[in-house]
C-alpha cells in the first residue's frame, strides 16, 4: 500500500509544492490556532488556582463573606477551637506601587503569626521595627530583584487614602507565597492595612489551619475536614460561610467560563476552514490522478484499497500539517496568552499568567484533531474517486467534479441543516454554556456550505452575459469555468464564506454590544464628572476611596450635588451576583433609566432596582422580595424596578447606600458621581479637583463623554484576541482561492495549450483567472454576508444572551462590514495573480504535448 501511495501520490505531492505547502498551512495553522487558544486558557486557569493555593499556604479551611468583607471581631470567635491550630486573618486589596507602575497584591495578615502557617521565611534586620512601625512592609525576593529594592528601601503606594510612602522592612523568601501573583505581592499588618485601604474592623477572609484530628477523625480526610468546617459554621452568623480554598478558586474560574467558551470555539472555525483546504486538495488530487485511478481499477484493485490511497494521503498531510502547527501554536500561545490575561484582568480579576504549560495530552488531541479532520476531508473525495468507472478515467473522458442531479441532495442537505438549527436555537444553555447555541452555528455554516455549489452555478449564468460584455472572450471562459467545475470551486467559496461570515458574526455582534453600552451609559450614568481612585484603567486596578471624601468634593466650586457608587460581588441563591449600592432615589430621579417593570410609589430605603438578566436569571419581577446574605444578617428588600443594565453577567442589585452601609458595614466607595450646577464648567471643576487633591490623592477624574470613550476602548481591547482569530481564519480562506486556481491550471493545461495555439496573448489568459479568482470572491461575499447575518443574529439573541443574560439591542455595521468585503474582494481577486502569472507562461506547444 506505501509503495503504491508512493508511485500515485508521491511525485504529484513534490511537483505540485506550492498546492502542498498552502494545504500544510492552512492544517497548520488551525491546529495552531486551536492549541495556542488552548494552552492559553489552561494558563490563565491554572495561575488562578496556583495563586489561590500559594497564598493560602498550609489553610485548608477559610472565613469568607463577599467582597464587602467580614468584621474582624469574627476572629475571636474561632481563635482557640480546638480543632484549629492557627487562624490567620487576611485583608486583601489591589494598589499600584507608584515608582513601578506595577500592580501589586496587598495582604494585610498578622506578621508575627503568619510566617510559620504559610512556610515562608523573612529576610530581616529589625524585627522590632517590623511590627511596631506600621509603615514598614515585606516584599518578594523575586519583586525586590526586579525593583533593585532593599531592606530600608522607599516605596510609594496608592492607596484608598492617597499616596502613602512605606519602607522595605523585610524580604520574603521560601514557601509558595513568595512566587504567588508573580511574586508582586505586598504583606503588611493588618491594622496598618485596614487604615491605608479605609477598611477599619474589616477582614476579606479568615484561613484556618486545622489541627491533626477532629473528634476523633483525620483532617485530611474529607470527611473529617468537613465535620470540622460544620462545626465553625455552626458558630458564625448567618451568610458567612466556611469553605476551603479551592472553591474560592473555582468560583473565580467560573467567572471566566464563558469568555473562554467563546475563545475556543472561535479557534475552532479556523480548524474548519483547513477541512474545506484539504477536501479542496483532495478533490483536485481525485480529478488529475483520474487516469492512474482508472488503470488501477481496471488491473484489478479493489475500490476499497483506491479509497485508503486518497485517505493515507490526507492522513500524512494532516500528520505533517498537525506537527508544524504545534510548533507554531506553542509560539503562538505565549501572545495569545499576553492578549487574554490582559482583556482577563480588565474585566474580571487580576491574572499573572506568564508560563505557557505544555501538557502531553492537550498536545496529542490537538494533534488528533489536525489528523482527523484531514483524513476525514480526505475519504470523503477519495470515496467518490474510486467510484469512478475506469472506461471514462482510463480514456480522460469529460469529467464532472459534482454531478448536477446531486445538486438537488445538496440543497435538501441544507434546508435539513438549517432546520436543525433554528431547533437547537431554541433549546437552553448546558451549565451555563450554549452549546446547542454553538452547534446551530454550525449547523448555520454547513448549511451554507451545502448551499454554494447551486449558488455557484446560479451565478455563474447571471454573470455570464456581464462578464463577457465587459471582459470579452475571457469574461466568458471565466463563467463558464465556474459552473464547469462546481464543485472544486464551491470548496474554496465555502472556506472564504466561512472567513467572512464570521468576522461579520463578530464584528455584528461587537457593534451591537457597544451600541447598547452607549445607550446604558447614555441613560444610566447622567453624571457631569465621574471619580475613581488609582489608574482608572479598570475595576481590577482601581483603588477604593472612604465615604467622607464625599463632603470634600461638594466643597468644588460648581459642584451641585456628589453621589457615590459601590459595587461588590456576592452571592445569591448559591450563584454569583453584583450588589451595586448609590443614592437610590436620586440615581431615580436624575438618569432616563430603560425601565422594563416597576412598582407604583415612591422609591424607599428598602428598594432593590434589579438588572434585566438578574430577573430572567431568578425569576422576579417588580414587587417581588427578595433576601440577601449580608454580614450582620439576612435583609430584606423589594425589587422596585427591573432595567436594562450591563454592569455585571451574573446579574446585578441596586440598593440604597445607607442600606448597604448597614447590612454590610462597608464605607468604601468605587467611584463618585459629580453633578454640576447649570452653566458650570467640567474643565474648570476638574482643574479644581487636581489643584486641591492632586498633592495628596490619586484620581482619575474624567468627564462624561470622555468615560464613555474609554468604556468603548475597553471593549475594543477585550476582543482584540477575537479579531485576531479573524484575520487567520480569513487568511487562510484566500489560501484556499490559491489552491484552487493554480491545482486549476494544472488540471487545464490542455485548455490553455489550445487557447495559447489560437492566440490567446498571456494578458488574456492571465485576465482570466483573475476574473475567476474575483468571481469566486463575490460568491464568497454574497454567502459570507447571508451565513454571517444568521450567525450574528444567533449569537446576539441567543449565544450571548444565554451566556450572560444581557439583551443587546442588535446593530449591524454596515459601513464596517462593506470595507470588509470590498477588502475581500480585493484579496480574493489578488490570490489570483500568482495563478494568472503560472497560466499566462503556459506555452501552447508544451501543453498539447502534455499528454
Amino acid at each position: 500500500m506505501l509503495r503504491l501511495l508512493y508511485y500515485t501520490a508521491w511525485r504529484r505531492i513534490t511537483s505540485d509544492r506550492l498546492r502542498t505547502l498552502i494545504t500544510l498551512l492552512g492544517i497548520a495553522l488551525g491546529v495552531a490556532v486551536v492549541l495556542a487558544i488552548e494552552l492559553a486558557n489552561r494558563a490563565t486557569t491554572r495561575s488562578v488556582t496556583v495563586m489561590v493555593e500559594e497564598i493560602a499556604g498550609k489553610a485548608r479551611l477559610a472565613i469568607r463573606g463577599d467582597e464587602g468583607g467580614l468584621p474582624d471581631s469574627l476572629l475571636a470567635l474561632v481563635a482557640d477551637h480546638p480543632g484549629l491550630t492557627a487562624a490567620l486573618p487576611v485583608l486583601e486589596a489591589s494598589l499600584e506601587h507608584e515608582e513601578s507602575g506595577r500592580n501589586l497584591l496587598l495582604l494585610g495578615v498578622d506578621l508575627l503569626g503568619d510566617a510559620a502557617p504559610r512556610g515562608y521565611t523573612v529576610e530581616i534586620e529589625q524585627p522590632i521595627e517590623l511590627v511596631s512601625r506600621p509603615d514598614r512592609v515585606l516584599i518578594t525576593r523575586l519583586y525586590a530583584d526586579e525593583q533593585e529594592l532593599a531592606v530600608g528601601s522607599p516605596m510609594t503606594l496608592v492607596t484608598a487614602r492617597g499616596p502613602r510612602v512605606v519602607r522595605v522592612g523585610g524580604i520574603l523568601s521560601g514557601g509558595s507565597l513568595a512566587d504567588a501573583f508573580g511574586g508582586r505581592v505586598l504583606l503588611m499588618d493588618v491594622r496598618a492595612a485596614q487604615f491605608l485601604m479605609a477598611r477599619p474592623g474589616r477582614l476579606d477572609r479568615i484561613d484556618l489551619v486545622p489541627a491533626p484530628e477532629w473528634n476523633g477523625k483525620s483532617t485530611t480526610d474529607p470527611r473529617g475536614l468537613a465535620a470540622l468546617s460544620e462545626a465553625l459554621a455552626a458558630l458564625l452568623p448567618e451568610g458567612i460561610g466556611v469553605e476551603p480554598p479551592a472553591t474560592r478558586a473555582a468560583q473565580a474560574i467560573d467567572l471566566l467560563a464563558s469568555f473562554q467558551v467563546n475563545l475556543r470555539m472561535v479557534s475552532l472555525v479556523a480548524l474548519f476552514v483547513g477541512l474545506f483546504l484539504v477536501y479542496n486538495t483532495m478533490s483536485i488530487a481525485v480529478v488529475q490522478r483520474r487516469r492512474e485511478t482508472g488503470i488501477l481499477r481496471a488491473l484489478g484493485v479493489p475500490r476499497g484499497r483506491v479509497t485508503w490511497l486518497f485517505t493515507l494521503e490526507g492522513f500524512a498531510y494532516g500528520l505533517v500539517g498537525s506537527a508544524l502547527g504545534l510548533v507554531l501554536g506553542v509560539i503562538l500561545a505565549r501572545g495569545a496568552l499576553l492578549g487574554i490575561a490582559s482583556t482577563l484582568g480588565r474585566a474580571y480579576l487580576p491574572v499573572s499568567a506568564t508560563e505557557v504549560p505544555l501538557p502531553f495530552p492537550v498536545l496529542l488531541a490537538c494533534a488528533l484533531l489536525g489528523v482527523v479532520v484531514s483524513t476525514v476531508a480526505a475519504w470523503l473525495p477519495g470515496r467518490e474517486g474510486a467510484a469512478m468507472p475506469p472506461a471514462i478515467t482510463v480514456r480522460a473522458l469529460p469529467f464532472r467534479d459534482i454531478d448536477r442531479t446531486r445538486l438537488g441532495w445538496l440543497v435538501a442537505l441544507s434546508v435539513a441543516l438549517f432546520t436543525g438549527a433554528a431547533f437547537l436555537s431554541r433549546l437552553g444553555p448546558v451549565n451555563g454554556v450554549a452549546i446547542f447555541g454553538y452547534l446551530a452555528g454550525f449547523g448555520i455554516v454547513f448549511g451554507t456550505a451545502a448551499l454554494s455549489p447551486l449558488v455557484c452555478l446560479t451565478f455563474s449564468r447571471l454573470i455570464r452575459p456581464f462578464l463577457g460584455a465587459t471582459f470579452g472572450i475571457e469574461g466568458t471562459l471565466a463563467a463558464d469555468n465556474l459552473r464547469r467545475s462546481i464543485g472544486r470551486t464551491s470548496l474554496s467559496i465555502s472556506a472564504l464564506m466561512t472567513g467572512l461570515s464570521l468576522v461579520v458574526c463578530v464584528a455584528t455582534m461587537i457593534h451591537s454590544f457597544k451600541h447598547s453600552i452607549v445607550v446604558w451609559i447614555t441613560n444610566t450614568v447622567r453624571a457631569d464628572i465621574l471619580i475613581a481612585g488609582g489608574s482608572g484603567e479598570s475595576a481590577t486596578t482601581n483603588v477604593s476611596m472612604p465615604m467622607d471624601f464625599a463632603d470634600s468634593l461638594r466643597t468644588i466650586p460648581g459642584v451641585a450635588s456628589v453621589n457615590s457608587f459601590r459595587m461588590i460581588q456576592s452571592r445569591f441563591r448559591g450563584e454569583g451576583i453584583a450588589i451595586g449600592s448609590l443614592g437610590l432615589v436620586d440615581w431615580l430621579a436624575s438618569n432616563p433609566l430603560v425601565i422594563r417593570s416597576r412598582m407604583e410609589g415612591p422609591p424607599g430605603p428598602d428598594w432593590a432596582v434589579v438588572s434585566e438578566n438578574f430577573a430572567d436569571q431568578f425569576g422576579v419581577a417588580a414587587g417581588d422580595s427578595l433576601t440577601l446574605s449580608t454580614p450582620s444578617g439576612p435583609l430584606g428588600l423589594r425589587v422596585g424596578a427591573v432595567i436594562l443594565d450591563y454592569t455585571s453577567d451574573s446579574g446585578t442589585v441596586f440598593m440604597d447606600r445607607e442600606a448597604y452601609r448597614g447590612a454590610w458595614g462597608d464605607d468604601l466607595v468605587d467611584t463618585f458621581d459629580l453633578y454640576l450646577e447649570p452653566g458650570a464648567s467640567i474643565g474648570g471643576a476638574r482643574t479644581a479637583i487636581d489643584d486641591r487633591f492632586g498633592a495628596t490623592q490619586r484620581l482619575f477624574v474624567s468627564g462624561n463623554g470622555e468615560m464613555r470613550r474609554r468604556i468603548l476602548t475597553s471593549v475594543d481591547n477585550t476582543f482584540a484576541v477575537v479579531y485576531a482569530l479573524e484575520v487567520i481564519a480569513l487568511a487562510i480562506a484566500v489560501l484556499g482561492i490559491v489552491n484552487t486556481l493554480v491545482a486549476s491550471i494544472l488540471d487545464r493545461r490542455r485548455e490553455l495549450g489550445l487557447l495559447r495555439a489560437i492566440g490567446a496573448t498571456r494578458r488574456q489568459i492571465g485576465r482570466l483567472f483573475i476574473l475567476e479568482a474575483a468571481s469566486m470572491g463575490v460568491v464568497g461575499v454574497l454567502l459570507g454576508l447571508g451565513a454571517g447575518t444568521l450567525l450574528s443574529l444567533l449569537l446576539v439573541h441567543v449565544i450571548q444572551f444565554q451566556s450572560t443574560g444581557w439583551r443587546f439591542l442588535y446593530q449591524f455595521p454596515g459601513l464596517m462590514i462593506s470595507a470588509t468585503c470590498l477588502v475581500t474582494l480585493v484579496a480574493a481577486a489578488l490570490a489570483g495573480w500568482y495563478p494568472a502569472r503560472i497560466g499566462a507562461t503556459t506555452w501552447g506547444a508544451e501543453a498539447l504535448h502534455y499528454e
